[in-house]
């Protein structure tokens, strides 16, 4: 996950350690809770920092890639680059709007569990 350099880094950190618990159950094929694994490269642009998650081997590609939609989403909800939102931001609107998101999210991960359990009937896999 590529994060501008210029964020300080003690931000993401800490959301991270709130956030990761709360994806972990939101994403059953996660066996643990996914964990933070530091930088990985720095460039004169931005840091790539690790999350690492256990599943089976037979999830890995869907964990990876709902763990990348996981992350898109925490970041641009945080407002940390390059994620960052293009409007700007309302305090007296945040409930309002958080409403309206937190559907909006129940919306797409109902849409997103459908389409794994279409590729499990495709494949006749189970999920673990």
């Amino acid at each position: 996950m590529n994060i501008n350099v210029g964020e300080d880094l003690t931000r993401p950190e800490n959301i991270l350690q709130i956030e990761l618990p709360i994806i972990a159950q939101r994403q059953p094929m996660i066996l643990d809770d996914p964990f933070y694994r530091g930088i990985v490269n720095l460039t004169e642009s931005a840091m790539t920092i690790r999350i690492v998650a256990r599943c089976s081997e037979k999830n890995r590609g869907a964990v990876e890639r709902n763990l990348k939609r996981e992350m898109r989403l925490l970041l641009t909800r945080y407002n940390i680059a390059p994620y960052t939102l293009q409007f700007p931001h309302v305090d007296d609107q945040v409930t309002k709007e958080d409403a309206k998101a937190k559907a909006e999210l129940e919306k797409a991960d109902e849409f997103l569990e459908s389409q794994d359990e279409s590729m499990s009937k495709l494949k006749g896999d189970d999920k673990e």
